[in-house]
């Protein structure tokens, strides 16, 4: 199960989960937030390929190359420590935010 759907074997949500991790992700007026605990980072990247795989999707292969890269810098700079962010630009058609504080994500 992966971490950006998780429910119970009931179909009923599961509670929320600390998320160690966020990432914003807006692109073409659309927005997506993606939030996970430490360690959950292939269930991520696997969630994201899925979401680019899905027929009519509106978050596209540019997209998932974008978030992905977004999860990984958050995870290297979280392992680096504090200090100035190493963080690329976002392209000008795309902006993502890392947030890699604690939270309890929705």
């Amino acid at each position: 199960m992966d971490a950006a759907a998780r429910q119970s074997p009931d179909s009923t949500p599961a509670p929320p989960h600390r998320a160690d991790f966020s990432l914003i992700y807006q692109r073409r007026g659309q927005l997506w937030t993606f939030a996970w605990p430490a360690g959950e980072e292939r269930a991520m990247f696997e969630a994201v390929i899925a979401l680019a795989s899905a027929e009519h999707a509106a978050f596209d292969w540019f997209d998932a190359a974008a978030v992905s890269h977004g999860i990984a810098q958050a995870v290297l700079e979280a392992a680096q420590g504090p200090g100035p962010s190493t963080a690329l630009a976002p392209a000008a058609s795309a902006a993502f935010t890392q947030n890699p504080s604690p939270r309890t994500s929705v």
